[in-house]
C-alpha cells in the first residue's frame, strides 16, 4: 500500500472513530510505534468484517 493510500486510510479510520490514537506522536519513539501499527493495520483491516465494533477491538488489540 503506498504512503498517501495509508494516510488516506488513517484519516478515515479517524473519521469513523476506530483508529486508537488520538494525538499526534510525542516523540521518535511513539512515532515509530504510530508507523509500525499503520502498516500492520491496513494489511489487517482488509480482513476483518464490516462491523465497526469488531475493527474497533482488533485495533485496540493491536
Amino acid at each position: 500500500m503506498s504512503d498517501e493510500r495509508r494516510r488516506e486510510q488513517v484519516a478515515e479510520w479517524r473519521r469513523d472513530g476506530i483508529y486508537p490514537y488520538a494525538t499526534d506522536p510525542a516523540d521518535e519513539r511513539e512515532r515509530a510505534e504510530r508507523e509500525t501499527f499503520d502498516a500492520v493495520a491496513t494489511t489487517v483491516f482488509r480482513h476483518l468484517p464490516k462491523s465497526k465494533g469488531t475493527r474497533r477491538t482488533t485495533f485496540a488489540l493491536l
